[in-house]
């Protein structure tokens, strides 16, 4: 019973240290939606305008970025930057649509379809926040699931 005890104990120590000091409800909660909405609007067009330099102020220096059901992964703007901007192609190819997901702030990201000027799913972006900067970039490329986060399957030509 005493190892049983002991090996608890040292787990909760190991969880205690790699808890956030604040939950992202929390951190949501204290941005209010207003914020929200600035940081979902800012990093849509920015992505939409292919301004890189915005989208990577947005990133804190220790932010990751992965993209299920892809097994590889980032960490840190240097290694985003290397591994994921924007698509080739004369702009706008790309359109975002703003969401929520198990209640985080998520943007259903769009491509544009060359042969119709629409746009058709990409992948919803799930973003995890620190304070007013973004720590997670969870791009889910399974764009068959854009119905679950209330998006449509398709945009119209702009």
């Amino acid at each position: 019973m005493a190892s049983v005890n002991g090996a608890l104990r040292l787990a909760r120590i190991a969880i205690q240290k790699r808890l956030p000091d604040r939950s992202q409800q929390q951190t949501l909660r204290s941005l209010g939606d207003r914020k929200l909405r600035e940081i979902a609007e800012r990093f849509a067009d920015a992505f939409e305008r292919g301004d890189i330099q915005t989208v990577l102020a947005m990133l804190a220096v220790d932010a990751t970025f992965e993209m299920p059901p892809y097994p590889e992964w980032r960490r840190g703007r240097d290694a985003i930057t290397r591994s994921w901007l924007m698509p080739a192609g004369p702009l706008p190819r790309l359109h975002y649509m703003p969401s929520h997901a198990n209640g985080l702030l998520a943007l259903g990201c769009y491509a544009i379809e060359p042969q119709t000027g629409s746009y058709l799913p990409i992948a919803p972006d799930v973003l995890t926040l620190r304070d007013d900067l973004i720590v997670g970039v969870t791009a889910f490329r399974t764009p068959s699931i854009f119905p679950r986060f209330q998006l449509p399957e398709r945009l119209p030509a702009r």
